[in-house]
């Protein structure tokens, strides 16, 4: 399965494995520690035991995040597409919820897989809206079923950068 990216994304990703790499080696140390102390016995060393199932807990987050890493394809987000929503893409939206018929204009980026920061505006493309948006070019209006409305979202304008944006 491939995964998107941008550099940031990636650049962060690397950083939690370093410290998940990290965490793991203390673990390690811990529960040696507690071997070397009380032995082996599940009833005779308790903790050795706890460590032994954070061991095994921080392994499957580590092997989550190698998952994701072998499979990335970086995006370069210094050229961004401005004609169709993609990855990188800064995108202005309107947003109209067909229960009350209410408009309200959104600013978004799409990211990377499980980048979105939704105080800072940005939506996964693998999030419900982000895979709704993907492709849309200017002018183009889709509608979005989600749990606590119907929307629809006509893309308004793209930006090149953040700084472009009057709010």
């Amino acid at each position: 399965m491939k995964i998107y990216l941008t550099k940031e994304g990636h650049s962060k990703l690397l950083g939690k494995h370093k410290k998940e790499l990290k965490n793991l080696k203390q673990i390690r140390k811990e529960k040696s520690i507690s071997w070397s102390d009380d032995g082996d016995g599940i009833h005779d060393n308790p903790i050795y035991h706890t460590f032994k199932e954070k061991e095994s807990v921080q392994l499957s987050n580590i092997d989550k995040i190698n998952q994701i890493l072998s499979n990335a394809i970086i995006i370069d987000c210094d050229n961004r597409n401005t004609t169709e929503v993609s990855i990188c893409s800064i995108v202005e939206c309107e947003v109209t919820s067909l229960k009350n018929k209410s408009a309200k204009r959104i600013f978004f980026e799409i990211v990377g897989f499980d980048e979105s920061d939704l105080k800072n505006n940005k939506i996964s493309y693998n999030s419900p809206v982000g895979k709704c948006l993907m492709g849309l070019k200017k002018g183009d209006i889709k509608e979005i079923d989600l749990p606590i409305d119907k929307f629809t979202y006509k893309i308004v304008q793209f930006f090149n950068d953040w700084t472009e944006i009057k709010k």
